[in-house]
C-alpha cells in the first residue's frame, strides 16, 4: 500500500538515507508530553509496542513513536495512507506553533 510519510525530529538531528531507510542521530529528544498530545488531538488508537516503539492508528494514517533506552522520544514517524491529510499537517504545524527549539 502506497503512503506519504514524514518525521518529527529534535532540532539539529543528523539525517542519513541508507539502503534500509532513514537513520537519525541526535543527543536531544522530543518532549515527553508530545506522545499524549498527538494521541489525544488525533484520536489515535493503540496498535502495539515493541523494542522502544509504540504504534498507533488514526483515520487513514499510522503514527509511530520511537524511543531510546531511557524511554525518551527520539522521533515520531507518520505514514499517511489517504490523499487528504491537510488536517494532519495543519495540526502538526500548529502543535509546534513555529517553535523550532523542539
Amino acid at each position: 500500500m502506497a503512503y506519504t510519510s514524514f518525521f518529527i525530529l529534535p532540532l539539529g538531528t543528523k539525517k542519513l538515507l541508507l539502503d534500509y531507510g532513514w537513520d537519525f542521530e541526535s543527543e536531544a529528544t522530543l518532549p515527553d508530553s508530545l506522545e499524549d498530545q498527538i494521541i489525544l488531538a488525533l484520536d489515535l488508537k493503540y496498535l502495539e509496542s515493541y523494542l522502544g516503539v509504540n504504534d498507533y492508528k488514526g483515520d487513514g494514517f499510522k503514527v509511530t513513536f520511537i524511543k531510546d533506552d531511557n524511554f525518551n522520544i527520539e522521533s515520531v514517524y507518520f505514514r499517511i495512507y489517504c490523499t487528504e491529510f491537510d488536517h494532519l499537517v495543519l495540526y502538526v504545524s500548529e502543535l509546534f506553533n513555529g517553535d523550532e527549539s523542539i
